[in-house]
């Protein structure tokens, strides 16, 4: 570890970072032994970790209240500068002594909400998860861009949101144009790093999923329900006509409320909807609460679609999730969102009569990160 000293790195944040005129100095008496070291990349706060911050004060929705992981954090300045604002934050670099430091730091700031921790983003395990994930300054080496990519793409799979800031390097241009589908915002900020300005790009990565549902009516009611998915095979099952109901209910619960992990938010995302069909399997998925409401309100809907609006369908929807055991907070649906729910049920309904034997009724189904 090189020597440190307390740097205020903004009016909140006071933080302990490697002397650099020590790092300097030490790194120099190394080459001259002709030691093999590598440069302490992580011991410096890096114009990319300051935009990094910036962006993240202009718009704090990105990790308010969400889990967030930093992965090659040096330093971490963008995680300390979120902390408290975060439902928790991961410290992570492949450097152990960048990782001790971030410890002494989180211990310095009495953060109660954050841990740190060694992670080689060669090797990011597939268990690992993060409503969003900061990277600033990772793609300076083009060795190591394929594996990034990789490493990105897992994360976006899983439904998280990248942010990563970056100066705009001509060698770089190639890993921008692998990640470019997936830019939803851009935004450019001038740093003062020494007495040069550099132009720091902050990008935030998303990915859409996305579900073609096409629903063949046959007269004799065995219709047929297929799900179209970029990069999965289609999949489809043998559906009777309350099935083919209870499925539009849940189109019209889950576009309206936008619900994004319910039952057709799952199928979008990759889930296989043959688990469905296993009682086991299906019991064994750690359903969300907007997966609970859903399906027990499809099937409220089913019900006054046959026998009659309810009086209340809040007050029947509560004493449903309590039947089941369902000890998740009951949030009552507004008099306009159960207005629009049925609107939109009615319809779908109405096109799915109009559908002649043979033929489909086509719907799509999209949720954003």
């Amino acid at each position: 570890m090189y020597p440190l000293i307390i740097e205020q790195l903004s009016p909140e944040i006071s933080l302990w970072i490697p002397d650099s005129e020590a790092v300097k100095t030490q790194y120099e008496n190394f080459k001259t032994l002709e030691l093999h070291v590598d440069f302490p990349f992580w011991a410096k706060v890096w114009a990319s970790s300051k935009a990094m911050v910036a962006f993240l004060q202009e718009e704090p929705n990105w990790i308010e209240n969400k889990q967030v992981l930093e992965i090659g954090a040096g330093i971490g300045f963008p995680s300390f500068s979120i902390a408290q604002k975060a439902s928790s934050v991961i410290i992570s670099d492949y450097n152990s002594d960048a990782v001790s430091l971030a410890q002494k730091n989180i211990n310095h700031l009495n953060i109660n909400n954050a841990t740190a921790t060694v992670l080689d983003w060669n090797h990011i395990p597939s268990e690992l998860f993060a409503d969003t994930v900061l990277l600033s300054d990772i793609n300076y080496n083009p060795n190591d861009f394929d594996t990034l990519v990789i490493s990105i793409s897992s994360f976006l799979n899983k439904g998280c949101i990248v942010i990563l800031a970056t100066p705009n390097r001509i060698t770089a241009n190639p890993f921008i144009e692998k990640l470019s589908p997936f830019i939803h915002k851009t935004k450019y900020y001038p740093i003062i790093e020494g007495k040069i300005e550099k132009e720091i790009a902050v990008f935030v990565l998303k990915k859409n999923f996305f579900v073609k549902i096409q629903i063949k009516k046959r007269s004799n009611s065995k219709h047929v329900i297929s799900y179209l998915r970029d990069g999965l095979e289609t999949y489809w099952i043998e559906a009777d006509n309350f099935l083919v109901l209870h499925d539009l209910c849940h189109f019209a619960i889950e576009t309206t409320l936008g619900y994004k992990t319910a039952f057709w938010g799952l199928i979008a995302s990759g889930i296989n909807p043959s688990i469905f069909e296993n009682k086991v399997k299906r019991d064994a998925l750690e359903l969300s609460n907007e997966a609970w409401y859903s399906e027990h309100l499809a099937n409220l809907l089913l019900i006054e679609f046959t026998q009659g609006l309810f009086d209340d369908i809040n007050e029947m929807l509560e004493q449903s999730l309590i039947q089941h055991n369902l000890s998740i907070p009951f949030i009552k649906i507004l008099s306009t969102e159960l207005t629009a729910i049925r609107s939109l049920l009615y319809k779908l309904i109405d096109d799915w009569k109009a559908v002649e034997d043979g033929n489909y009724l086509s719907l799509d189904f999209t949720i954003s990160a």
